[in-house]
């Protein structure tokens, strides 16, 4: 009696028996006779998929993606240690030398010193700029003076500009340091013996 047909004003209703239970469906409605839920996973199929891509990509750029803080190119006007009753040419010589030496913290120190941590008390070596030369192991006074200037500044967010960068470094430093753990563990198993 598989498949029997019974015609009806409305449309047709087919008979299906499988195992012990028979199903009545009309005619267009064949989703009905799927077990429940199926019928959804039919439509949710297109959508799990773009899902399946959608997420881990998602993840990967999020990931990728880090925030940092860089030092303004611009000098702060706070920076310049001159002061006010100061005449026009020792004002301007001042700016000069702030300007380079903002410039050096631009290009070397922060690099070294990322936002939010402690300079050094004492300037390190690469924060000099071409001025007569002293004596060695002597910190010259607008050095010291500008180091000093650099370290009130350096936890003022003013002087920072926050944006995301583009690193794939959370993924294969641990790769890379994997596999120089491995490397490292066969190469003594090797000594050894």
């Amino acid at each position: 009696m598989l498949g029997d047909e019974f015609p009806l004003l409305r449309g047709k209703i087919s008979r299906s028996i499988e195992g012990d239970s028979i199903t009545y469906l009309r005619a267009g409605d064949e989703r009905s006779a799927r077990p429940p839920g199926q019928g959804a996973m039919l439509y949710n199929r297109t959508i799990d998929r773009c899902l399946i891509v959608a997420i881990p990509a998602a993840l990967f750029v999020y990931a990728s993606t880090r925030p940092i803080a860089r030092l303004r190119a611009d000098m702060p006007s706070r920076f310049v240690d001159a002061p006010a009753s100061a005449s026009a040419k020792h004002r301007a010589e001042e700016e000069r030398m702030a300007r380079a030496y903002w410039s050096c913290a631009v290009t070397l120190v922060q690099w070294k010193h990322s936002y939010g941590s402690p300079l050094p008390e004492m300037p390190p070596a690469e924060f000099r700029i071409d001025e007569k030369p002293l004596a060695p192991g002597v910190v010259s006074d607008a050095r010291l003076r500008y180091w000093h200037r650099l370290q009130s500044l350096w936890l003022s967010p003013e002087v920072w500009t926050a944006s995301r960068e583009w690193s794939t470094q959370w993924l294969t430093e641990p790769i890379a340091q994997a596999a120089g753990g491995i490397e490292d563990y066969f190469g003594n198993l090797l000594k050894s013996r």
